[in-house]
């Protein structure tokens, strides 16, 4: 009778063990969820940023309606009437060179944002974690799994064995 009390609990510690296991890989996977959107908080607002920098691509002179060239250009008017080159050549050069400039970080920094530079990177690393801690859980939910069955199996055995008859001897 002991031993069938001690594959039952092996069974039923089995069970448990698999339960918690589905539990943790669930877990682990909103878990994972979590982490993507978290490394990513600017997604939702690539779109814009995407639609801008199509725009930009789209007409150059464009740059000339932002806060960046505007920045720039008075910058550069500044730097130019400090060194008294105002209305010369020095001050079309400094203009152009801001113009310049400004396309080119507009477009770096929207182009950053819209996520096709790195943008992406911390969301796919993150993703690539996820899996893995999903991979690992659903493994220790399997091999829990195959714990139910072999103590189940050993309860079976243990149960077929305690009602066997005894094997009858014969004194001789």
């Amino acid at each position: 009778m002991a031993a069938i009390t001690t594959a039952v609990i092996g069974a039923a510690g089995a069970v448990y063990s698999a339960k918690k296991s589905s539990d943790n890989a669930k877990k682990a996977a909103k878990q994972g969820e979590a982490a993507v959107a978290a490394a990513d908080p600017y997604a939702p607002y690539r779109d814009d940023a995407a639609q801008k920098l199509n725009a930009l691509v789209a007409d150059p002179t464009s740059i000339s309606n932002t806060a960046t060239y505007k920045a720039r250009l008075q910058a550069a008017e500044r730097t130019v009437a400090a060194q008294g080159y105002t209305g010369s050549g020095n001050a079309v050069i400094a203009a152009a060179d801001a113009g310049s400039a400004a396309y080119q970080q507009e477009f770096e920094n929207l182009s950053m944002l819209a996520g096709a530079s790195t943008g992406t990177q911390n969301a796919a690393s993150a993703a690539a974690n996820a899996a893995n801690v999903n991979s690992e859980a659903n493994a220790q939910k399997l091999s829990s799994y195959t714990g139910v069955v072999n103590n189940a199996t050993n309860l079976a055995k243990t149960i077929g064995n305690y009602n066997k008859p005894a094997p009858v001897t014969t004194g001789g």
